[in-house]
């Protein structure tokens, strides 16, 4: 098992990242179960009073969601693929990222 410490930024991208992924019936049932640890629920979207405007998103940066979050090794092989896959990131990304793939390898 490999345990990641999510805060609200981290928890959102993988989201997107893994919910945006494609693949067979054995992929997505791997992409569903990290998207079920990841995502956050509607009660922690209230809480840190998220709003989407369009593909932007805003919550209230005093209050946190953050999680540590297990996940099996066939999830931690798939998240770290994906995020190795994504070609979305900034440099502003590079140091959650790299720290985050470090925990995952």
């Amino acid at each position: 098992m490999k345990t990641l410490s999510l805060d609200v930024k981290a928890r959102l991208t993988l989201a997107m990242i893994v919910g945006s992924q494609r693949g067979t019936v054995a992929d997505i049932v791997i992409l569903s179960r990290i998207l079920d640890k990841v995502e956050l629920t509607p009660d922690e979207q209230a809480a840190i009073k998220l709003v989407q405007d369009g593909p932007m998103v805003r919550w209230d940066q005093s209050k946190s969601a953050d999680k540590s979050v297990e996940l099996a090794p066939d999830e931690a092989k798939r998240l770290a693929k994906d995020i190795r896959a994504w070609q979305q990131f900034t440099a502003a990304d590079a140091g959650w990222v790299q720290e985050l793939l470090s925990v995952l390898e």
